[in-house]
Formats: structure tokens, sequence, C-alpha cells
């Protein structure tokens, strides 16, 4: 009986993929990645209000950042923060003073939001993106 280690296991299977399932694979692995908070594939965007307003969590997770787009033209530009919230009820009404929750969706993923920035440092970030998304 041959033994084989887990390591030629693996070179077995990669071997048999193809190529352009190997690229959709490294093109998957490789998307929303981006610890930037200025790039349009940050990883902690909330929610999208308008093409050029969104909602993200900073990336020491200390503030919930209102941004938008510098320029006019989609995928263009860089996102710029225009305000910085620490409590739910502020960002609300930042967001609402500037206009960006006539859409019910928008109000309602930002209502989910719990009361303090602090508050969702208990929780990992990615149970804080999933309520947030609901």
């Amino acid at each position: 009986m041959v033994h084989t280690s887990p390591i030629h296991k693996l070179a077995r299977t990669a071997k048999a993929l193809s190529k352009q399932s190997v690229a959709e694979m490294t093109a998957y692995v490789s998307i929303n990645l981006s610890i930037r908070e200025t790039s349009d594939d940050y990883h902690r965007v909330i929610v999208h209000l308008a093409p050029r307003c969104r909602v993200i969590i900073c990336r020491d997770g200390i503030q919930w950042i209102l941004q938008r787009r510098s320029s006019k033209h989609l995928n263009k530009g860089m996102w710029i923060g225009k305000s910085y919230c620490t409590t739910r009820n502020s960002l609300i009404a930042i967001c609402s003073k500037r206009g960006l929750l006539s859409e019910p969706k928008a109000r309602a993923v930002l209502e989910a939001l719990p009361a303090r920035i602090s508050k969702a440092k208990k929780q990992t970030c990615h149970a804080l993106l999933k309520c947030a998304a609901r």
C-alpha cells in the first residue's frame, strides 16, 4: 500500500484543475480584500446610500464614516470621509440632513446597527456587517 502525503494529494488536485479554474479561484479570492478606506473594494462597507455616498466602518473599528466619492463619474476618484460618527443616532441624523435616507432599506440598515460603535467592537466585524445587511 502506497501512502501519499497531503502535499502530494494537493499537487495531484492542482494538476487536475484547468488553468481557467485556477484563474477563477484566484480572482474570487482577491475580490473585496482591500484595507484602504478610500478604495472601491474596501471590505467594511455597511451600505451604499447613493451612487456617490456610502457608510463604512473605519479600519480600526472605532467609528462609522460617511464617505462621498471625489469624482462625479462612477469608478473614478476615491472615497473621501465627510462625517465621522460613534453613535447610530448621529449617523442617521447626518445622513438624513444630507437627504440620503429616502430609500427605506438604507434607513433600515442604519437602524439595525448597534447604538454605539463601541458596542459593535465586541461583535466581530463580520457579524456587524451581516447584521447591517438584513
